[in-house]
């Protein structure tokens, strides 16, 4: 029973691990508008949060283009020895690092002739916030705080991206990880149903 516990135990403190990545990522990253001189950035909200809205919209596409990226049924998800099913610092290395999913799919998909209506409604939300982005700066800053909110947009959407695109992979990540323990804890609720139900 220790040794349950402690397997369990280990399988949660990876989990919060990986968990934290992008948390303290997205911290560490927004010290850089702690800098006096660029902290007008962070203080006009639709910079940010344009920008940031770009990037997010951004990952979503750049992952689910990706040819690279593995499959996402449920069972090949909980599969016991499947493509999920990997050590944390394999997970990290490959299909959990944002940087081994670059734009060109993404670019071939949306430069398609025949463009299906869902592809073309996400390039148009994506044109949207690259372009409200930059207007916004253009509109709200004058003289060199141009050329910082310029870069501002550029370092947002990309934490944007990065964040966005480890989350994804994450997520069934951590129920391949945490299979077998969900199930028992679904076990679990059944039979407390199963039970009061006959009690009734």
């Amino acid at each position: 029973m220790t040794d349950v516990f402690l397997n369990l135990a280990g399988r949660f403190l990876i989990g919060a691990t990986l968990l934290l990545i992008p948390l303290l990522g997205v911290y560490a990253s927004r010290l850089i508008w702690r800098v006096p001189s660029l902290a007008f950035f962070d203080r006009i909200p639709l910079l940010s949060q344009l920008s940031t809205g770009f990037g997010i919209l951004l990952g979503f596409g750049v992952f689910i283009t990706n040819e690279a990226r593995p499959a996402y049924e449920i069972n090949t998800i909980v599969e016991a020895g499947g493509p999920w099913d990997l050590p944390w610092r394999v997970y990290l290395s490959t299909i959990g690092d944002p940087a081994l999913y670059d734009y060109a799919p993404l670019w071939a998909q949306l430069s398609l002739a025949d463009l299906p209506m869902g592809w073309m409604v996400y390039g148009l939300c994506l044109a949207a916030l690259g372009i409200a982005s930059l207007l916004s700066v253009l509109l709200l800053l004058r003289g060199i705080e141009v050329v910082i909110g310029l870069f501002g947009i550029v370092f947002a959407a990309l934490i944007g991206q990065m964040v966005t695109t480890y989350l994804i992979t994450l997520l069934p990540y951590t129920l391949n990880t945490l299979n077998f323990w969900s199930a028992a804890l679904a076990l679990v609720v059944l039979q407390f149903y199963r039970y009061a139900g006959k009690k009734d």
